[in-house]
């Protein structure tokens, strides 16, 4: 049993940095959007 449970944590610990790399994306869209919007309301 807790062999799985470190098999899942693994496959977690191997995703993670490729989910923070789409979250800095995410961010980056966001802010660009932003700035989108900004720059129309001056």
């Amino acid at each position: 049993m807790p062999q799985k449970l470190d098999d899942i944590t693994l496959k977690v610990t191997d995703a993670e940095p490729e989910i923070l790399q789409q979250d800095c994306q995410l961010q980056q869209k966001t802010t660009d959007i932003y700035t989108h919007f900004q720059k129309i309301g001056n």
